[in-house]
């Protein structure tokens, strides 16, 4: 091939369908594949409600450690995560301690909030997700994307509780949480959620397609035959995870239509059983937005702050919040064992799809667990739970129980290591320099 193929393509057909493609070596420059350069991706992964130390923390020696209870699904990726004690949050207690809101915005921030009372306190400075999209998002298609599994609802008047990144205090970047919208606006020319749409063009998609991929097929013919093999079999992968996704997103759909964003799917709640089918498509969804190269940095929000609603798949009748505040063992234990179980499936999602350059884009990418608080039955940040999973691209060693309880950290310290890391920064502060003394000691 006498040039690299432009990141950028993309396959269009009819009725406006527009299919992103994964990385390829044929897009990349002949010197960089040379050098085997590979981009890194970053997945902010949010629980909320704070943990118990009786199921969380591991025991034994940094790298000689046996996984919790709730931690037990992740067994087969041990080797694949860092385990942190011994994190606080002391940005969460300027000006007054936050509780869930002050603490939900130091957490990705690492800076003091604003305000007093819930309505009205505000992260101070940028999520984490955002400085380092600033620095590796601006050749994709979403310097970042956001999404999840949340009630439209949640929080009622206060936005803030179902906003996982944000710009400033001002800047708060909602998540598409619906699977044929976030389906719509990744592959098929949507819009986000509240942007202008047009309603006509948006009928007629759905009644003239009957498959995305059907309608691009042939050019995806043609464009196999000017790539190797390599990339001929990541194309093959490509497009047989789209079309499974998209399968099931329209059977989930009513009589079978095309939700557009505009009109987003009605039914999904976080209090109701569909919550773990609609988080795996969520997940499967956000994975393709990551080979697709159609985005670099992602936040998953497991529900809003403060809970995630009532796990009737496991059993629960009392809802997250509740749970969490009541002191109640088994009930979070069951909770933050089924989230390790959905964390260790997107983590096997993202090892089944090999990156261009070595490797898969789990060796490539980041999972940082997040938890706006500690200890959720005292209502405290402090010991803040961070887990770390992948790769990273090689820049950190993973399989660690990092446990800095003799002489505790910031949370501050860990969000600049995690900026170094993923921007190949070699930044002093993160968020304020009260709270952040340097990166993270041993990380």
């Amino acid at each position: 091939m006498s040039k690299p193929l432009s990141r950028r393509t993309v396959i269009r057909g009819a009725a406006g369908a527009v299919i992103g493609l994964p990385l390829l070596e044929a897009m990349r420059p002949r010197h960089a594949r040379a050098q085997g350069a590979v981009p890194k991706r970053l997945i902010l992964w949010y629980t909320a409600g704070g943990q118990m130390p009786a199921y969380w923390y591991p025991t034994g020696s940094e790298t000689n450690f046996t996984l919790n209870t709730a931690h037990k699904p992740l067994e087969a990726y041990k080797s694949k995560l860092i385990i942190f004690d011994g994190v606080n949050a002391d940005a969460s207690k300027e000006p007054i301690y936050g509780g869930h809101q002050g603490s939900f915005a130091a957490m990705l921030s690492g800076r003091p909030h604003t305000g007093v009372g819930f309505d009205v306190m505000r992260p101070t400075g940028p999520s984490i997700d955002q400085l380092v999209a600033d620095k590796i998002g601006g050749t994709t298609k979403l310097k970042s994307l956001q999404t999840g599994v949340q009630n439209p609802g949640n929080g009622g008047n206060n936005p803030f509780v179902r906003i996982g990144s944000w710009r400033g205090e001002k800047e708060l970047l909602p998540a598409v949480s619906q699977p044929g919208a976030l389906f719509d606006y990744l592959f098929s020319g949507g819009v986000m959620p509240g942007a202008a749409a047009n309603p006509m063009a948006a009928e007629n998609l759905r009644k003239r397609r009957k498959s995305i991929l059907d309608s691009v097929q042939a050019r995806f013919t043609t464009l196999k035959a000017r790539v190797g093999t390599d990339d001929k079999a990541r194309l093959d992968k490509h497009l047989t995870s789209i079309r499974e996704t998209e399968t099931r997103v329209l059977m989930m759909q009513s009589q079978g239509a095309c939700v557009i964003p505009a009109r987003p799917m009605d039914g999904y709640t976080t209090r109701t059983s569909d919550v773990p089918m609609w988080g795996k498509l969520m997940m499967d969804l956000m994975v393709l937005a990551l080979t697709c190269d159609v985005t670099r940095v992602a936040n998953f929000m497991w529900g809003g702050m403060g809970g995630a609603g009532t796990a009737t798949w496991l059993g629960h009748t009392t809802d997250h919040h509740n749970l969490a505040h009541g002191n109640a063992l088994k009930e979070m234990t069951d909770w933050n064992t089924w989230y390790s179980s959905q964390l260790a499936y997107l983590m096997g999602a993202l090892e089944k799809s090999p990156d261009a350059g070595g490797g898969t884009f789990l060796d490539n990418t980041l999972i940082m667990w997040w938890n706006e608080l500690g200890n959720g039955s005292a209502h405290l940040s402090n010991r803040a739970p961070f887990v770390l999973a992948g790769g990273a691209g090689g820049a950190l060693k993973m399989g660690r129980f990092l446990n800095y309880t003799g002489a505790p950290i910031q949370n501050g310290q860990i969000l600049l290591t995690v900026y170094n890391v993923m921007t190949g920064s070699n930044d002093t502060v993160f968020g304020s320099p009260k709270y952040c003394p340097g990166p993270a000691p041993g990380l």
